[in-house]
């Protein structure tokens, strides 16, 4: 099960790093002193989706940030939730040998309560720690995702707003050619059409 997903948020980033837009230079920690998020408004042109990113952070803390560019941050979150994982899961372990179990395999206490209840206040501790860690890690990234689409907005809204493509393209066009009998003549050639 672990492998299946690892694989599918190894896809998942690697979609999102090809689909993304990014702009050199756009670290959030240069341009959260520029931009306020209460101010944000949803355009075509943004590179990132508000809503998906607060979703795969939440679920998978630092997955958000990673697929922004924001690498550094996203780790911490992922160490973080490996942090509360580990508290959860040690506290489990610890837990174990104070269960008692009926005839069909059912807890129906502890051997000794004192020693089960500090394992279970450590994995409740950890889930804690893990929920804070999901919540705080989708607040953050969908205020990363607001801010970097605000520069964007600013970087290519006028271009966007003429309907120029964001990538750089040429466009090659005849000449026009003047009626046969015409006094004029012809001119030959084409013109070409760059923008970056």
């Amino acid at each position: 099960m672990k492998k299946i997903l690892i694989a599918v948020v190894v896809a998942l980033v690697a979609m999102a790093s090809a689909n993304a837009q990014v702009a050199p230079g756009m670290k959030y920690k240069d341009l959260k002193g520029m931009y306020d998020t209460k101010e944000y408004v949803q355009q075509a042109i943004d590179p990132y989706r508000v809503g998906w990113t607060k979703f795969f952070s939440f679920f998978t803390p630092g997955l958000g940030h990673i697929m922004m560019g924001e690498v550094g941050r996203g780790f911490i979150f992922v160490g973080a939730e490996a942090v509360c994982t580990s508290i959860i899961r040690d506290s489990w372990d610890g837990l174990k040998p104070y269960l008692v179990y009926d005839g069909n395999g059912t807890v129906t206490g502890f051997s000794d309560r004192d020693a089960a209840g500090k394992h279970i206040t450590g994995v409740l501790v950890g889930l804690a720690g893990t929920l804070a860690t999901s919540i705080w890690a989708c607040i953050d990234a969908g205020k990363i995702a607001k801010v970097k689409n605000m520069y964007y907005q600013d970087m290519y809204g006028a271009r966007a707003s003429l309907n120029v493509g964001l990538e750089p393209y040429f466009s090659f066009t005849p000449s026009p050619v003047t009626p046969v009998g015409s006094s004029l003549t012809p001119a030959a050639g084409m013109s070409l059409r760059v923008n970056f």
